[in-house]
């Protein structure tokens, strides 16, 4: 059983009577307990309404935290993103570690000389307002240092990939 305390107050009256304890019991309180506890802890409990900025956050925190590698949950559109931002060279590898109900994405960062290799990322696109260019439009990033990253209908291509094909579409993110 779970008790309470839920307020100490002087009882207004003509008899001027002493302070009156208000103890209560509440049948629920217990379970909402037990389910808060069996949260504590854990990882990814909550849901998130723009994975795409959680995945490039993840990796900003940690690249500020000079960490070796990060653990963000998996789903396919993160493990592209990983997959391009290897192979523009800004994460020495990725992998998926099968734990758990989803899983989960590892991925390793780089680090050139004590500096990361990813100086600065950013999310372009969002679900409130999207991002969309033709292939004439893609942004060149930091004048040519950068990679824009785009969803085309051949899949996640970094902007200079996007140019080569000769397609648009929306712009993910961008990373320098």
């Amino acid at each position: 059983m779970f008790v309470a305390v839920v307020a100490v107050a002087r009882a207004p009256s003509i008899a001027n009577s002493a302070c009156a304890v208000c103890v209560s019991v509440n049948s629920h309180t217990p379970e909402i307990f037990r389910v808060w506890l069996s949260q504590v802890g854990k990882k990814d409990h909550m849901p998130t309404t723009d994975p795409i900025a959680d995945f490039l956050t993840r990796v900003r925190n940690a690249l500020r935290a000079r960490k070796t590698m990060v653990d963000i949950p998996y789903s396919r559109m993160k493990a592209d993103l990983a997959r391009v931002l290897m192979e523009a060279y800004y994460i020495r590898d990725f992998v998926q570690v099968d734990e758990g109900p989803q899983g989960f994405l590892r991925v390793y960062l780089k680090y050139t000389n004590g500096k990361p290799a990813i100086q600065g990322l950013r999310r372009v696109s969002s679900p409130g307002l999207r991002r969309y260019v033709n292939r004439n439009q893609i942004p060149r990033v930091m004048n040519g240092l950068g990679t824009a990253i785009l969803t085309t209908p051949q899949g996640l291509l970094t902007g200079n990939q996007a140019r080569r094909a000769g397609v648009g579409g929306e712009v993910v993110a961008e990373v320098w």
